[in-house]
């Protein structure tokens, strides 16, 4: 799968993007443990009710058994995030990769603070969201979780995931020679 895209026009501006992650803090269920990192990203988000960041990408590191537990974790979460960002869905990713410490989930973040000048846009391609940043000359384009179908293999998700790549980047007057920096995600890679 291919995680991100961040592609720029080569002007060097400060792009003001901040890298966090959340843990749940507690909860002993995968449910428990996804609701309490949906709220610390509503915390995060919005606090005390006032937009300090955007969120421009988010990927979400969770323990699934099976493609069945897999796909059943990916809906919920998924759910929980449309129902708590409506149509305004930043570039989302679910990488089958046990979170350390026995958590069932970690939400890894990349975000924005708002600026004059600055325009966050959330777009879809299809079935996949992905998040614009313009800034004057500068455009970071976030895309995630981009990749195959359930029973393809490494090379046919490989080809799929590049096709979304250049389609996104040609929505956005972008090549893929405009690619700046991406993380492959191979999953369960880490398993022994």
């Amino acid at each position: 799968m291919v995680e991100q895209i961040i592609v720029t026009s080569g002007k060097q501006l400060k792009t003001g993007l901040a890298f966090e992650s959340i843990k749940p803090t507690g909860g002993r269920s995968f449910n428990e443990q996804l609701e309490s990192c949906i709220e610390q990203l509503s915390g995060f988000i919005f606090p005390e009710g006032e937009a300090r960041y955007f969120i421009t990408q988010q990927t979400f590191f969770i323990s699934a058994k099976s493609r069945e537990e897999y796909d059943v974790r990916s809906s919920l979460i998924m759910d929980k995030v449309a129902g708590r960002c409506g149509k305004m869905i930043p570039a989302t990713s679910i990488v089958a990769q046990s979170p350390a410490l026995g958590s069932e989930i970690v939400l890894e973040l990349i975000g924005t603070r708002a600026a004059k000048g600055k325009e966050i846009i959330y777009k879809t391609a299809g079935d996949l969201s992905y998040t614009v940043v313009n800034q004057g000359n500068f455009k970071v384009v976030h895309a995630n979780g981009l990749m195959g179908k359930a029973g393809d293999s490494i090379q046919e998700s490989a080809v799929k995931a590049f096709e979304s790549a250049v389609d996104i980047l040609k929505r956005e007057g972008l090549s893929i020679s405009h690619i700046i920096s991406q993380w492959n995600y191979v999953e369960d890679i880490a398993h022994l």
